[in-house]
């Protein structure tokens, strides 16, 4: 006797039907391909939304943070680097306003280095974002990166 795979089917089309969760994401810095800290874990479902980084040698530190909508149905994920100032009042301004506003002021600021946001809806989480700065040629390449 044949058994049947509607069973089967129907437990697979109900997972796959739910939402996905918001993740915790676990995020590295390097300079010139040698690890920068610890690699620290951020989780926009809880207060430990970003997580930062001073880049050794110089006046740049990277920052990556994560959020998502009430909803569940949005996630961002952003990684910057640039001057301490700079970074500490995008991180602030990502907690008062929305991320459009908050990555314009960034941009304005003196300092500014580089920038990556990746938003997307949760079911379609990235597995790896990352951001790669050089400031001169000769200069150590700084990475951010979380998956």
């Amino acid at each position: 006797m044949r058994k049947s795979i509607i069973p089967a089917a129907a437990a697979i089309a109900a997972t796959l039907s739910f939402p996905a969760q918001a993740a915790k994401y676990t995020c590295s810095f390097a300079q010139a391909n040698q690890p920068v800290g610890s690699p620290c874990v951020i989780d926009p479902t809880t207060t430990t939304t970003s997580c930062q980084r001073n880049f050794g040698g110089g006046n740049l530190v990277g920052l990556c943070a994560a959020g998502k909508t009430d909803d569940d149905k949005t996630e961002a994920l952003l990684c910057v680097i640039g001057v301490p100032a700079s970074v500490a009042e995008v991180n602030k301004s990502l907690m008062e306003q929305n991320s459009a506003d908050a990555l314009k002021i960034l941009a304005e600021k003196p300092g500014f280095a580089a920038q990556d946001i990746v938003i997307f809806p949760t079911q379609a989480r990235p597995s790896l974002s990352a951001l790669l700065y050089r400031e001169t040629q000769s200069a150590p390449v700084l990475s951010a990166a979380c998956n």
